[in-house]
């Protein structure tokens, strides 16, 4: 399948615009349709100082889009009936000082503060899970559970220490074995794989580029430490609007009335009723 050539060029027209319009040192744009990437573009430097140029194939950081492989962790984990969207934070998390549900973390209703005590996105020291639990008491709560949308970074941090403690399986293991290996991912990391784009800091009216820090997220890589390519973004997508049922039902399980065992105090495995 391949895109008209006016379809093409148009496409190609609004990319260079959006670049020069939001002055940024390159983007890249890809289109898909029926599992196939038809389109796929990119303008600019990747690198400014090594003059590489940038390709559909160029990674970036994709920030909290990580945020959706951390929700289909979680609905993996509660169709295999090791957690419910109802649990409490500490039937899985021992000792959490907040005990929002799941499924309140999940959707941002969980009341609590947006980013850490500490102000982790302004000093960029990020604590390990441990010591993000070890604090989470200094955290507060800005709403009443489940009054209103309250974007929340702390929120997903903490819903990848669940996917850890329910899995036995560290979050990253865990999202590359059970998400980027079947969905076919390839380029999608939590490390940058070349070829890889700088981040820099653009002025809206200063000419140049200035570099930008790079941050390792710790705790917080649930949340948003993914680096990945249009392409592979396409197929994530994709793949979410219409799920490959060997990976994440389209449906949740039916299950029996309760007869869920209280949680276990190791890797928070727990026993539910039959599908």
């Amino acid at each position: 399948m391949s895109t008209p050539e006016r379809l093409s060029a148009k496409l190609e027209q609004l990319l260079a615009a959006e670049q020069r319009d939001k002055r940024l040192p390159s983007i890249a744009a890809a289109v898909a349709r029926d599992g196939e990437i038809v389109w796929e573009s990119a303008v600019g430097m990747a690198d400014v100082e090594a003059g590489a140029e940038a390709t559909p194939d160029t990674q970036y950081r994709v920030g909290s889009i990580t945020k959706t492989f951390t929700a289909v962790a979680i609905m993996q984990l509660r169709d295999a009936g090791k957690l419910d969207l109802e649990d409490t934070l500490d039937l899985h998390v021992d000792g959490a000082a907040h005990k929002p549900t799941i499924r309140r973390l999940l959707s941002h209703a969980s009341g609590l503060q947006r980013e850490t005590h500490d102000d982790s996105w302004l000093t960029l020291r990020f604590a390990p899970p441990d010591e993000l639990l070890e604090t989470l008491d200094a955290a507060e709560m800005v709403l009443a559970p489940g009054a209103r949308f309250h974007y929340s970074n702390l929120a997903y941090a903490l819903l990848g220490i669940v996917v850890e403690r329910v899995s036995g399986v560290p979050y990253m293991d865990y999202v590359r074995q059970q998400l980027f290996e079947p969905v076919g991912l390839t380029r999608l990391s939590f490390e940058t794989l070349p070829p890889a784009a700088k981040g820099y800091i653009a002025q809206p009216y200063a000419d140049g580029v200035w570099n930008a820090v790079d941050v390792e997220t710790g705790a917080w890589a649930s949340a948003g430490q993914l680096w990945g390519t249009v392409g592979d973004l396409c197929r994530w997508g994709e793949f979410l609007a219409d799920p490959d049922e060997a990976v994440l039902a389209k449906r949740a399980p039916r299950r029996c009335e309760p007869c869920r065992s209280s949680p276990s105090t190791n890797a928070g495995s727990r026993a539910t009723g039959s599908v």
